[in-house]
């Protein structure tokens, strides 16, 4: 159902493909790969590769797109399929977790609809967490290396992976440079024809720069809240705002890093939920499509705890609501939306984290 669907959407047009696909045309006349030599719209240098390979295919430059990121909502099924499979034997939880993530409507709507490469990154951000769950830490940095040279928004994942290593103590925390290493392997041919070693990390440097005119763009996040004016004066209030997120992750740091003397595999998945989560939901600038990550995760968390089933439910309407607002101009209070998912962020954390040593510290009075 979720291919036919897809399929549906083949020919739809959204505002940002008035972006795409002139820079679609840019690559294409440049040469194709020839076109590497340059930066071309705010792609990573991994993806102009990608697509500078696909004009030599004789398809429609949207079809391009599109066919990228459907193919990967399949394999990011996948990758969530294997992290399942580490944590529990119910094999019919591994069919619904495919299930679920390929007929999930962000999905769907982000990679045929949207045309995004949301999908991509994000299945490399899952392999990640697989690989930390099977304790093989030289593959988690590589496969996060994958995901950072794809898109930035994968830098919401380094919290969790800070906290890993403080907590468990079982990898040199030298193994990071495969992360940018990684980088500029995948970024080769681009380096091979023209482009400096640099530009693979400067391209995230324009890319902050470029969507940086409000402190929300569509997100319903903690600076959502506030008034539409307050939003706009982005100059003003945009290092107060990151700072105070920055300030807000700390302190959840903090208490875990208190809380917590060991992390089994399944507080593995739970911490890389929060802390993507939580960042997307404070940091200033960020777009509807950036929450994209922790739903996938809530996807799998809510077929491990039944207890997240509704929250999962509710993330996913919010952000069909507001994707609905910019691809089918439907109308969204912004603000009651951010209300109600800065509710759900509690909510999972306080069943995840709160609770269960509220739960622990009950235990450990009555054995005593």
């Amino acid at each position: 159902p979720s291919l036919i669907i897809e399929c549906l959407f083949t020919d739809f047009i959204s505002q940002t493909h008035y972006f795409l696909l002139p820079w679609y045309e840019e690559i294409k006349n440049s040469g194709g790969l020839d076109a590497l030599s340059k930066q071309t719209g705010d792609y990573c240098i991994l993806y102009q590769t990608l697509i500078a390979l696909f004009t030599y295919l004789p398809l429609k430059p949207l079809v391009t797109y599109k066919v990228i990121s459907c193919i990967f909502d399949y394999l990011l099924a996948l990758a969530c399929v294997m992290v399942i499979r580490e944590l529990t034997e119910n094999r019919l939880y591994m069919i619904w977790t495919f299930v679920l993530v390929v007929c999930s409507p962000i999905v769907i709507f982000n990679s045929s609809a949207w045309a995004q490469c949301d999908s991509i990154y994000a299945t490399f951000c899952v392999w990640t967490i697989y690989f930390c769950i099977k304790e093989k830490y030289s593959f988690m940095f590589i496969a996060y290396g994958v995901a950072l040279s794809l898109k930035l928004q994968a830098i919401f994942l380094l919290p969790f992976i800070f906290i890993i290593y403080l907590i468990k103590k079982q990898f040199s925390i030298i193994k990071i440079f495969y992360v940018p290493f990684m980088m500029i392997v995948l970024s080769g041919v681009g380096i091979i024809y023209g482009r400096k070693i640099w530009d693979v990390f400067l391209i995230f440097k324009n890319q902050t720069q470029a969507y940086n005119s409000s402190l929300t763009s569509n997100y319903p996040g903690l600076w959502a809240i506030f008034s539409t004016e307050m939003a706009d004066l982005n100059i003003k209030y945009s290092t107060a705002a990151t700072m105070i997120s920055i300030c807000i992750i700390g302190m959840i740091f903090y208490y875990l890093m208190k809380k917590m003397s060991n992390i089994n595999k399944e507080q593995i998945l739970q911490l890389a939920f929060i802390f993507v989560y939580i960042a997307v939901l404070t940091m200033p600038h960020m777009h509807e499509r950036y929450g994209y990550l922790y739903e996938i995760f809530a996807i799998m968390l809510a077929l491990l705890y039944k207890r997240t089933i509704i929250p999962c439910i509710i993330l996913q309407l919010i952000t069909f609501f507001t994707y609905s607002s910019y691809l089918f101009k439907q109308e969204h209070m912004l603000t009651v939306l951010a209300v109600i998912n800065i509710g759900i962020f509690i909510y999972y954390f306080w069943i995840f984290f709160v609770q269960k040593e509220n739960e622990k510290t009950e235990n450990l009075c009555n054995n005593n």
